[in-house]
């Protein structure tokens, strides 16, 4: 079983992740619905038809005439005959992810999207943030749905916050600095001396429990977080 973090900021200057993946989740709801990537009306893809990306090939935009709710979201169709295609198959043609970008969630998070960014994979409809995205997904498609299907009902399920598995990354911006892990009565459970950079740190063999998580500059605090490890 995957050890995992969780946590809640209480001071946070520096960027430090440790927040929640559940394994055994397979909802893909946040606060009892569906968590897509919709507008200020409800509407799913900015308003793009899901079927037009299959039998067009291209993003087209939906008309507000032709719609349909489903899973939470409102989709537009741009005609009659689209809405029903999606109505008898729904599961076909919606976009993965909630509608969120693919490789975002593949990392253990969510981004807007850019529809233009879309591709159809396995049969499923997937759609990125930019092109930067696209690169990053396009280096391992398989690898990276198979990342973003692992994590996607824990993204889901905490309202798209960073996740992480067994290990916990620590990005140090200019300087070196310390990181200590505490239990609750205050005793040090691990210590790690940092320099500027992108850090991977395990914790996978912690115990189950709550800790707090603090980092140290020149012997002061400068962030300290709450982290729950499953």
């Amino acid at each position: 079983m995957n050890n995992i973090f969780t946590g809640r900021n209480l001071r946070a200057p520096m960027t430090i992740f440790a927040l929640l993946f559940l394994q055994f989740v397979h909802a893909q709801q946040f606060n009892g619905k569906y968590y897509n990537n919709l507008d200020n009306m409800g509407v799913i893809l900015d308003g793009y038809d899901p079927v037009a990306f299959f039998t067009d090939n291209k993003p087209v935009k939906g008309d507000p005439a032709n719609h349909f709710s489903y899973q939470d979201a409102t989709y537009y169709f741009v005609s009659p005959e689209h809405l029903k295609q999606f109505q008898d198959d729904p599961e076909k043609y919606k976009p993965q992810f909630g509608g969120w970008c693919a490789y975002a969630v593949s990392l253990g998070r969510v981004a807007p999207i850019d529809v233009n960014t879309f591709s159809i994979v396995d049969g499923r409809l997937v759609l990125q943030h930019n092109n930067r995205a696209v690169a990053g997904w396009n280096k391992d498609v398989a690898g990276n749905l198979q990342k973003a299907d692992k994590y996607w009902p824990a993204v889901s399920g905490g309202g798209g916050k960073q996740i992480v598995k067994d290990v916990l990354h620590v990005d140090v911006a200019t300087e070196s600095v310390q990181v200590v892990i505490n239990d609750m009565s205050g005793k040090s459970i691990k210590t790690f001396q940092l320099q500027a950079g992108m850090h991977t740190v395990s914790v996978g063999d912690l115990s189950r429990g709550i800790y707090q998580l603090v980092t140290y500059v020149k012997g002061k605090v400068a962030a300290s977080k709450l982290v729950t490890k499953f």
